[in-house]
This record gives C-alpha cells, sequence and structure tokens, in this order.
C-alpha cells in the first residue's frame, strides 16, 4: 500500500511534505506585494450569519510609550495600555486590527491630548467605513505628594484614563477617569475589637482593608486640565482620604 504524503510533515519513507514550512529568509515584503494582499473591509457577506450591525470591535489592551503633557508643561513618556474600537454596519463582520495599532506609531512624536484623539478616531472612520469609533488610554500618572504628618513627600501612582468616542454625526465626547486606591480600617472589626477591649479586657486589633476610589468625569469644551482635575481629587494634608 502506497504511502500518503502529508502536508506539514515529512511522510514514511522520507516523502517530503507538501507544503514547505522552512523559513523563506530571501522573501522581502515591499509595496507591490502589500498591494496583493487581501483586505477582509472588502468582503461582501464574509461570514454566514444575520446582517446585523457590530457594535465594538478592535484591539484591546496593546501597551506603548506616549507622552503626556504635565502641569507646568513637563512632558511624561508613559507606559500606556490603549484600546481602540469600531462599529461596523451589517455584512461586515471584522477590521484589519493592525490598521489601528499602527495608527498610534503614526503620531509616536507627538504629545498626546484630546485633539490627537480626536483625530486618530476621525482616521478610523475614514478608513474602515465605522459609524462610531472608540479609543482608551490607561496609565499610571505620577505625582509627588506629601506623607500628612512626617513632613516628607513620596511619589504616588495614579491610575488615569483618558476616553473619547466619535459618532457618525460627528459628536466627540471626551472623559477622563480616575482611581485612588487607599487603606481603611473595616468599622465592624473597629467596633468589634472595642468591645472585646472594654467587656473582657482583651487586646485586639481591628484589620485594615484596601479601597478604590473612581472618578469619572465627562469634559466639555472649557474643561480644565487634566493635572488639575487629579489634584482636585488626590489626598491631602488637610483633605485625607476617608471611606
Amino acid at each position: 500500500m502506497t504511502k500518503k504524503s502529508m502536508y506539514l510533515h515529512e511522510a514514511p519513507g522520507g516523502r517530503a511534505p507538501l507544503i514547505d514550512r522552512t523559513f523563506d529568509a530571501k522573501f522581502k515584503s515591499n509595496a507591490a506585494y502589500h498591494a496583493t494582499l487581501p483586505d477582509m473591509m472588502d468582503a461582501v457577506n464574509a461570514a454566514a450569519g444575520a446582517r446585523v450591525p457590530i457594535q465594538q470591535v478592535g484591539c484591546a489592551n496593546f501597551r506603548l510609550p506616549l507622552k503626556f503633557r504635565a502641569r507646568g508643561g513637563k512632558i511624561h513618556t508613559l507606559a500606556t495600555s490603549v484600546t481602540g474600537t469600531v462599529s461596523l454596519e451589517a455584512g461586515l463582520k471584522g477590521i484589519k486590527m493592525g490598521r489601528i495599532i499602527r495608527s498610534f506609531y503614526e503620531h509616536a512624536a507627538e504629545v498626546f491630548s484630546f485633539e490627537v484623539l480626536r483625530r486618530l478616531l476621525a482616521k478610523y472612520q475614514r478608513q474602515i467605513g465605522s459609524f462610531d469609533a472608540r479609543i482608551k488610554l490607561s496609565f499610571s500618572y505620577p505625582m509627588l505628594q506629601p506623607s500628612l504628618r512626617g513632613g516628607l513627600a513620596g511619589w504616588q501612582y495614579y491610575r488615569v484614563a483618558y476616553e473619547a468616542t466619535l459618532d457618525l454625526a460627528g459628536k466627540f465626547r471626551r472623559m477622563v477617569e480616575f482611581d485612588f486606591v487607599y487603606s481603611s480600617t473595616c468599622p465592624c472589626s473597629a467596633e468589634l475589637a472595642e468591645h472585646a477591649r472594654s467587656t473582657r479586657g482583651a487586646y485586639a486589633t481591628p484589620h485594615a482593608q484596601r479601597s478604590k476610589a473612581r472618578v469619572r468625569v465627562v469634559l466639555a469644551n472649557n474643561r480644565p486640565s487634566r493635572s488639575r482635575i487629579c489634584s482636585g481629587i488626590a489626598p491631602t494634608r488637610s483633605r485625607p482620604r476617608r471611606k
């Protein structure tokens, strides 16, 4: 019985696979080759199923070093987690994800602001033909904070997110989100500890717990700066965080 050849693996008797799996070191990609590549955005009825629009499709949590301006004009380059999504009309079942990622590399030298995000969203809509487009940039923003009592200072990092959306009518929305993590004493364990101390003379210690305050702000046209918002929310010596 004649042994069949295999597609990807060598068959008995030394029969070579039908498909060459070796790395082609001599191949060089160029613009002419790129022009021949298939584009799913050109597909008609790309997948079986109901012809319904897709609310969001895109790339989530790809990381880039992006520039942001702080109060006083200082520029920070911060590791940023980027999520970019678009909506699609019925009949389209996907996008070329690389377009979302590569669009950020085209603006790598810029200091990121909501105006930059607006231009990126408009580019998404033109290139992909989407109804709505959304970008979210998440990063840890450093602030030098004085201690509450000791007279010292130390760097604190707060999770900050820029989020921007652009709909088909051209309405542009800007949002800023802040997370502040802080410690607090569990009120239930504090009461139980004091009860044990007063009724039985027993030493008891209430436990601390980690808490997170999240503030989400929708910015108007005459919006304050991100650093001013952050400074107004962060705990200070005269305004400690309380749960």
